[in-house]
């Protein structure tokens, strides 16, 4: 890590209710787009330890990372901050309220990552609600959607925005698309920027990243 300089230390917490929806996919995309620009730190809460899975199969060594327990988190931040980390990214466990609560009362924004589907969408209520309560900002992400056909959304993409329009929530302006080098990617210790920097998957995540440091910019953690 980076000793010696202060800084202004950035947490994302990345949660959902439900597995699968690409919350350790999201995450570990994200951390290597931070990375690029100063430390990074990711905290894997996930018993099922797929960033870490991903993160030994690296020839990099960043960004950081610590699995550990959501009881433990404020040390974990606490040190990063010391050390001079500009970037913490949490990869939250589906299913433990409690370990999901924590992480966001300790964040700056919370990402909610959700497929256009029925389910997902049922479990983005319950997440939205949480994150409500303990007042945070939060961006629902759609994820694993069917890719553009031109300059329009697909149908199922606009449906989704709607449906988290309805429970009260707001759609992240960029989604990210179901492609197959995501998941080659994560196989090889990589991110999709890294395998293929200039195609399509690797724009998008670098789109999403960058609206999320101009909403890290203009937000303050109340």
């Amino acid at each position: 890590m980076i000793r010696g300089y202060v800084q202004t230390m950035k947490t994302i917490a990345i949660a959902s209710q439900k597995g699968g929806a690409g919350k350790s996919t999201l995450c570990l995309h994200l951390s290597v787009l931070a990375a690029q620009t100063g430390a990074a730190l990711v905290v894997d809460l996930d018993p099922q330890g797929s960033v870490s899975f991903w993160h030994s199969r690296r020839a990099s060594e960043t960004p950081l990372l610590i699995q550990g327990d959501a009881k433990d988190l404020h040390i974990y931040l606490q040190a990063a901050k010391a050390e001079g980390v500009k970037t913490v990214l949490i990869d939250t466990a589906p299913h433990d309220s409690a370990s999901m609560a924590t992480a966001m009362r300790l964040a700056d924004i919370v990402l909610i990552p959700a497929r256009p589907s029925a389910l997902d969408l049922h479990a983005v209520e319950a997440t939205l609600k949480m994150v409500g309560a303990i007042k945070r900002p939060a961006y629902v992400v759609l994820s694993q959607c069917p890719p553009k056909r031109g300059f329009s959304d697909p149908a199922s993409v606009t449906e989704a925005r709607a449906v988290v329009e309805s429970l009260g929530g707001t759609t992240a302006p960029v989604e990210i698309s179901h492609r197959v080098i995501a998941a080659q990617s994560i196989i090889a210790g990589q991110a999709v920027q890294e395998i293929e920097p200039g195609g399509a998957s690797a724009q998008e995540f670098a789109a999403l990243w960058q609206w999320i440091k101009r909403e890290l910019n203009n937000g303050q953690k109340t």
